[in-house]
């Protein structure tokens, strides 16, 4: 994932995300892994981690990355927006779910 995300990444550090569902083209930077990576199936990884928005670091997006070794080394073949930043003026920015997982598999919530 690290060297996914380096590589990705422009010459000032930002990973550049076109949202799926808003098609907004998103400007973010790194911020974490969380642990653990998961193994789904017999060669499918999950990752999933979190990106502030350029300037605003209390404004996080969890972005899922899905991966694959059939090459004989990991390769992301598919990412996604789990988490889009909300603001609420009672708990201030925070992370609202646009899917959750059943068995394995993405549900929607809206």
């Amino acid at each position: 994932m690290l060297k996914y995300i380096s590589d990705t990444v422009d010459d000032e550090g930002i990973f550049h995300l076109r949202d799926d569902k808003t098609g907004e083209d998103l400007a973010l930077k790194f911020v974490r892994i969380h642990d653990p990576v998961r193994q789904i199936g017999t060669d499918i990884y999950f990752a999933c981690t979190d990106f502030h928005v350029v300037g605003e670091e209390d404004k996080l997006y969890d972005l899922d990355f899905w991966m694959n070794d059939k090459t004989g080394e990991l390769k992301i073949y598919q990412s996604k927006v789990h988490k889009e930043p909300r603001w609420s003026l009672l708990y201030g920015w925070y992370k609202q779910p646009r899917y959750t997982f059943v068995n394995d598999e993405i549900e929607y919530l809206y």
